[in-house]
């Protein structure tokens, strides 16, 4: 099985390519959401924390926001999603885009894990690794 991991210090993310592409293949990664009569300074208002600005859409290094022309806002949190790590349609954009697909503060790669192994993601300071699951008591 394949699972997408960041490699680098910073955390896993997208860039805005890989992500228009998410929304044009209607890839079901990102969670759709509609502000109504939303304007662009009621979105500034919303999103005042983000720190990086692409024409309408925005994402910042550890979560991403897209506004559309359409007002609709897309959005994941929890990158640790495995259904996420593991979407084959995200899979082949990663492969076709290559770096181009890295978000800022990422370096994607794709490794394959073993179909019977039980696994779960570990990250220090951005930087992931694959771990097969096991159980810890302190």
């Amino acid at each position: 099985m394949k699972v997408i991991i960041n490699s680098c210090y910073g955390g896993f993310g997208l860039s805005l390519e890989a992500l228009k592409r998410c929304i044009e293949e209607d890839i079901p990664v990102l969670e759709k959401k509609t502000i109504e009569n939303s304007t662009e300074k009621d979105w500034n208002y919303y999103m005042d924390r983000i720190n990086i600005k692409y024409g309408k859409y925005k994402t910042d290094v550890y979560e991403i926001y897209l506004l559309n022309e359409k007002n609709e806002v897309y959005s994941f949190q929890d990158s640790s999603n495995k259904e996420l790590r593991t979407n084959l349609e995200l899979i082949k954009i990663i492969e076709e885009l290559g770096e181009k697909a890295n978000g800022k503060a990422a370096d994607l790669k794709i490794v394959d894990v073993p179909d019977d192994v039980d696994w779960e993601i570990h990250e220090y300071d951005g930087i992931e690794s694959i771990h097969e699951k096991h159980r810890v008591w302190y």
